[in-house]
């Protein structure tokens, strides 16, 4: 399990995804630390990496005790996160959708409003007899102040 010191975690514990306009950090703990949008250069939605306190993350993880696997897909920047608790397991993919490449095949939802086309996606896939998973995100305008929390599953 990745530990954080005062809200912080070692820079090493992070893997990138990115679509070739901007990049997504994301810690062994399940957290987007760091997503600026649209570019690389705009101001972060999650910006925990360097406000732990006030820059905003994206969390998503077992609720219990774990142990992670991590891996890009063969030949992609998609990284696949495996948790595992006890006797069962939380699979999350996690990959940026707006690239060159084309959308990806659960990139779109369909909601009370129509279809939504997701920029940042987080899949979660619970195997055996898995927890239940914390899903927390708190993002940031880019005055820094919050723009509204996500809920928890």
């Amino acid at each position: 399990m990745t530990q954080r010191c005062d809200g912080y975690v070692d820079l090493r514990s992070y893997a990138a995804i990115g679509d070739g306009r901007t990049v997504a950090l994301v810690a062994r703990d399940g957290s987007v630390d760091w997503y600026p949008v649209p570019d690389l250069d705009s101001m972060p939605i999650f910006g925990c990496l360097l406000d732990a306190e006030n820059g905003g993350a994206f969390q998503l993880c077992p609720t219990t005790e774990f142990q992670v696997e991590r891996a890009y897909l063969a030949g992609t920047n998609i990284l696949c996160s495996t948790y595992t608790c006890g006797s069962g397991q939380v699979r999350v993919t996690d990959a940026l959708n707006t690239g060159a490449g084309g959308d990806l095949p659960w990139g779109e939802s369909r909601c009370p409003i129509g279809r939504i086309r997701a920029h940042l996606i987080r899949h979660l896939r619970r195997q055996g007899a898995a927890p239940a998973a914390l899903s927390g995100a708190t993002p940031r305008g880019p005055s820094g102040c919050a723009t509204g929390p996500a809920g928890r599953q």
